[in-house]
């Protein structure tokens, strides 16, 4: 109806022109009437409009009301980068002069277990708390040369955690978390989801996730060690503990 209305108003405006700009009279009644009876023709039905009237009645209309960011490619996107925002916006520290307390060595000391006197085990000589770098058949420590040995073996677990962790840990955090990585490895441990939540400010998550790496490859099978549940309970609880 309006497009009606529009197009017989369009005539009789051409119309009114013509006859104004050339002085024809007679112009101006056959255009009007012309448009006046094709209004009446198109809204009586029994007329049609023109193609390109039509076309562009018939033009769907792009709905531009629809939220971009609920669309599921949108969404997904979304989804994918939270984690990484969150990380690129944690502030970056330096955790360079950081250094193992002794609660943490604690639990590595009590994991490992000490002998003055070296024994042989799967074919390698170990000494003091587990160490196997110069140990020698026939060799004897005082503890505190088995102290010293052990400090000079975490050392490069030490630097890995410092390397990896670039979110700011107090010296319990930083204690419960060389202990782990002491455990598993220290390339392990930057594949950890412990690793993972810490680096993403998810310190709870973190700590929680301590507490599920409590397996070991017992003969090809992988079995929960009771030793593994104490001693991660340990560093959880560690992790948690204000200095």
């Amino acid at each position: 109806m309006r497009l009606a209305f529009l197009f017989g108003l369009s005539l009789f405006a051409v119309g009114a022109l013509v006859a104004e700009r050339y002085g024809l009279p007679g112009t101006v009644t056959g255009v009007t009437d012309k448009g006046f009876d094709k209004i009446e023709g198109l809204i009586a039905g029994t007329e049609r409009p023109p193609a390109a009237f039509a076309a562009a009645a018939e033009e769907p209309v792009e709905d531009s009301t629809q939220d971009e960011a609920s669309t599921p490619a949108a969404t997904a996107a979304l989804s994918a980068s939270t984690t990484t925002d969150a990380a690129r916006n944690m502030p970056t520290a330096d955790n360079s002069a950081m250094s193992l307390n002794g609660d943490g060595l604690e639990i590595i000391k009590t994991s490992r277990g000490l002998t003055l006197s070296a024994t042989i085990d799967d074919g390698d000589w170990h000494i003091g708390y587990a160490h196997t770098a110069t140990a020698i058949e026939g060799q004897t420590l005082t503890v505190p040369q088995a102290e010293d040995l052990l400090l000079t073996d975490l050392e490069p677990v030490q630097d890995g955690v410092r390397r990896m962790v670039t979110v700011p840990l107090n010296e319990n955090e930083y204690a419960a978390l060389v202990s782990f990585a002491e455990s598993v490895g220290v390339e392990n441990f930057g594949q950890t989801d412990v690793y993972r939540n810490l680096q993403n400010g998810k310190r709870d998550a973190a700590a929680e996730a301590l507490s599920q790496h409590t397996l070991a490859n017992v003969n090809g099978e992988l079995v929960q060690m009771s030793s593994l549940v104490e001693r991660r309970e340990r560093e959880r609880a560690l992790f948690m503990t204000q200095p």
